[in-house]
């Protein structure tokens, strides 16, 4: 047996065990539910996949990235006995956030990063809550004066959109005006 093949196995020993058995009028037993998180777990898997293979001044790549993401959110969308799981939901949810903020990036924000990429003083963003949009808010001002006020406030939006599932405690608040 492969390591691939013991870990699928495994896998499903775990959620068809871990899973609470909550029988519906649309069958939602153990078998169901299981059956359901295996298919969009595998859609999951090619979605990270694409993801870090990723080139993103790809037109082509783009659009698979963009097809991607449709799948994996219409993999949500069919699961009948999780569309009131809140886990599900929140999952689903900042997926969609993920996929729009980085369609953005790659394809709207373009000429915008341009322009900022051109200046001589530079801006570092950070992975922390405080330097998400570097430090002392630095990309603000340089995104509002080279690409003005409305693409500000759509990269910020993106970027939330994309941090808010690794930085959960951060208050994003904070940064919209």
């Amino acid at each position: 047996m492969t390591s691939l093949n013991f870990l699928l196995t495994l896998a499903i020993i775990v959620l068809a065990h871990g899973q609470e058995v909550q029988e519906s009028k649309k069958n939602c037993g153990t078998f169901q539910l299981m059956k359901e998180d295996m298919r969009c777990v595998f859609k999951q898997v090619s979605f990270s996949k694409d993801l870090l293979m990723l080139a993103w001044s790809d037109f082509k790549q783009v659009d698979k990235f963009r097809q991607a993401c449709s799948s994996l959110q219409e993999c949500y969308a069919s699961l009948e006995c999780r569309k009131n799981d809140k886990t599900y939901v929140e999952v689903a949810t900042n997926m969609q956030g993920i996929c729009d903020g980085l369609l953005y990036l790659s394809t709207d924000f373009v000429e915008c990063k341009k322009k900022i990429d051109s200046l001589e003083d530079k801006c570092e963003v950070g992975e922390k809550c405080e330097t998400i949009f570097g430090e002392n808010n630095c990309a603000k001002p340089r995104i509002i004066e080279q690409c003005g006020k409305e693409q500000w406030e759509t990269f910020r939006e993106a970027v939330i959109n994309i941090r808010k599932s690794r930085i959960p405690e951060c208050n994003f608040d904070q940064y919209r005006d």
